[in-house]
């Protein structure tokens, strides 16, 4: 993840065609996505193997 010194992901909430939003771990933390649709894709990345990465979420 360019831009991110240790850990990020990517959050996909709406045409899985297109990259999501790229976001470093540090800036995210208690943010809410909402989905276009019934599909979220997240993937998740790490240097040197070390972060944790929690995910709450809710279908409504």
């Amino acid at each position: 993840m360019e831009g991110c010194n240790w850990a990020g992901f990517e959050v996909n909430t709406g045409n899985l065609d297109l990259a999501g939003m790229l976001v470093c771990c540090s800036s995210i933390s208690n943010s809410a996505f909402t989905s276009t649709g019934s599909v979220v894709t997240v993937r998740g990345t790490s240097r040197y193997n070390n972060a944790n990465m929690v995910i709450n979420f809710r279908a409504v």
